[in-house]
């Protein structure tokens, strides 16, 4: 009686002596390209929410500022936390800005000038280099996308309790 899993008679349509067969190979590049588009996708919404959240802070301070008054309270405590607010929403527009700088290039997975002089003949070849230039490609970006998601973070919170200080001492402590 057949056994579905039993693999041990399947040996040899899913291995050779050059490494994993072609099937095998087309599956593993089909695997990594869902990986490679889940992070491109990913990136992209850090860079929009980075995006929003500095323009929030640059709204929040011309909601602030725009009559043109510093409301800096008159009591020592009313300054301190004025100067707390200030601080951190400083901080994390700072931080929100370096993050939308470009850092490093995108690889992609396929080299342009490999696929211009394509002449490899044998398809096991071939998939086997798409195959590691995306491992390759995953692990150079996927370090420029958590160095994007891990400022963006940081930059989140203080710029909240910055916004929250600054509009309670503008609506309620300042001169």
């Amino acid at each position: 009686m057949n056994n579905p899993l039993d693999t041990t008679n399947d040996k040899t349509k899913h291995t050779s002596k050059d490494g994993p067969s072609i099937e095998v190979l087309r599956i593993t590049v089909e695997e990594q390209r869902r990986e490679y588009d889940i992070l491109s996708d990913s990136k992209h919404r850090v860079a929009n929410k980075t995006l929003t959240l500095t323009g929030a802070g640059l709204a929040l301070l011309t909601f602030l500022y725009a009559d043109g008054e510093i409301f800096i309270p008159t009591e020592i405590y009313g300054q301190i936390f004025y100067t707390v607010g200030a601080l951190l929403n400083i901080g994390a527009l700072a931080t929100l800005l370096f993050a939308t700088k470009p850092s490093g290039t995108w690889e992609l997975p396929p080299e342009i000038d490999t696929l211009e002089s394509l002449d490899e003949k044998d398809e096991r070849k071939y998939l086997e280099y798409i195959k590691n230039r995306y491992i390759t490609c995953y692990k150079s970006n996927a370090k420029h996308y958590q160095t994007k998601q891990r400022l963006m973070n940081m930059s989140f919170y203080p710029l909240v309790f910055g916004a929250i200080i600054l509009i309670i001492i503008k609506l309620f402590g300042g001169q």
